[in-house]
């Protein structure tokens, strides 16, 4: 099923289709579905995937490297005519055999496709790489600054950092947040939650730097790339 362009861009697109999928398969690997967002608000969209990420996600399914689960979601939220608003759809995709094959074939491929001058300017646009390696993620400043440190997964700064990660654009409450942090110690079980959950985002701040983690009026939300390694 030849439907590559002869710059490369379909190719990254559907490499930004598997990565989306990848970053929420790396911490939870026994998970059927993966929920996957397409932004119908142009404004939401990389130029590069503009009239190409349908186009990405039907050739994964007709490669049945994806297969969907039940209909999309149409999804609106915030003002219409405001940069708040959100037009989206909520894909359920289950990953099948050949993943794995395809998406280390289409990272590599990305890079072969495009020239020295686009393919730096790509990583440049990197925020946020997690490393399940070594354990370790990096934050990449505008500035081009690197700062990285150690996270162990099954620890709530893993926890919180990777679930706003794996949710791009979506502000979480301290309250939504007590969610998703680990058991508390016997010593420390009485402690508040919502306090944990501050004391965590203030732990990662100090890792990598205040920007890592943006405060909005609602909460606290990742909003920029993320990528799975």
């Amino acid at each position: 099923m030849d439907i590559l362009t002869a710059d490369g861009q379909f190719d990254h697109a559907v490499w930004y289709v598997l990565n989306q999928i990848q970053k929420q398969r790396r911490p939870y690997p026994n998970k059927r579905v993966y929920y996957y967002r397409v932004n119908i608000n142009v404004k939401h969209r990389a130029n590069f995937l503009y009239g190409m990420e349908y186009d990405a996600i039907q050739f994964l399914k007709a490669e049945k490297i994806i297969k969907e689960i039940g209909e999309p979601d149409d999804i609106r939220g915030g003002i219409e005519g405001t940069p708040s608003f959100e037009c989206y759809e909520g894909h359920h995709f289950e990953a099948l055999a050949r993943f794995d094959e395809f998406y280390k074939l289409y990272t590599k491929k990305i890079g072969k496709l495009v020239n020295r001058g686009e393919w730096e300017e790509e990583v440049s646009r990197i925020r946020l790489v997690f490393d399940s390696t070594k354990d370790t993620v990096a934050y990449i400043n505008l500035n081009g600054e690197k700062r990285e440190d150690t996270f162990k997964k099954n620890t709530s700064e893993f926890r919180i950092l990777s679930h706003l990660a794996q949710n791009k654009g979506v502000q979480f409450s301290t309250s939504k947040l007590t969610d998703v942090l680990k058991d508390a110690r016997m010593s420390i079980g009485d402690a508040d939650p919502k306090q944990r959950v501050i004391d965590k985002i203030k732990a990662i701040r100090n890792k990598l730097g205040k920007e890592v983690i943006i405060s909005t009026p609602n909460g606290y939300v990742i909003d920029y790339e993320v990528v799975m390694l």
